[in-house]
């Protein structure tokens, strides 16, 4: 099973999550998601990929991770609030297909010579959940 996929498990409306400074609904959020998805597939990250994401705490983020796993990719939180050093280094190890950067990562990582979204990208509308087995990654 994949985590992505108990988003679908919610009605549209129903409230998911509060970030400190709004509701989004579970509709939003699977919105949010699949747009990251259709990023990532786009990008040509697939199964077993690492995808970092350091984004600040918010609706952003969860739909980051989300859409990561619904990918089939792994997702490698990092901490936005690092230096762009520390970013760096962490990235070396972690050696991810991509990164999303939101918050002060965003500006920290601005000069980075690796691939990074600094924008989040666009809410789609189809949800679309890569199948894994108890063994992945």
């Amino acid at each position: 099973m994949n985590l992505a996929a108990l988003v679908t498990a919610h009605a549209e409306d129903a409230r998911a999550l509060h970030d400190g400074e709004r509701w989004a609904t579970w509709g939003e959020v699977r919105r949010r998601a699949a747009g990251v998805t259709v990023a990532l597939r786009e990008a040509g990250v697939g199964a077993d990929d690492r995808v970092a994401v350091a984004w600040p705490t918010s609706v952003e983020f969860v739909a980051a991770y989300l859409g990561i796993l619904a990918a089939g990719a792994v997702a490698v939180p990092l901490n936005p609030n690092s230096p762009a050093a520390e970013l760096e280094r962490e990235l070396e190890a972690v050696t991810p297909a991509l990164a999303l950067v939101g918050g002060n990562a965003r500006q920290a990582m601005a000069g980075s010579a690796r691939t990074v979204y600094s924008e989040f990208p666009p809410p789609a509308d189809h949800y679309e959940v890569a199948e894994r087995r108890d063994d992945d990654i």
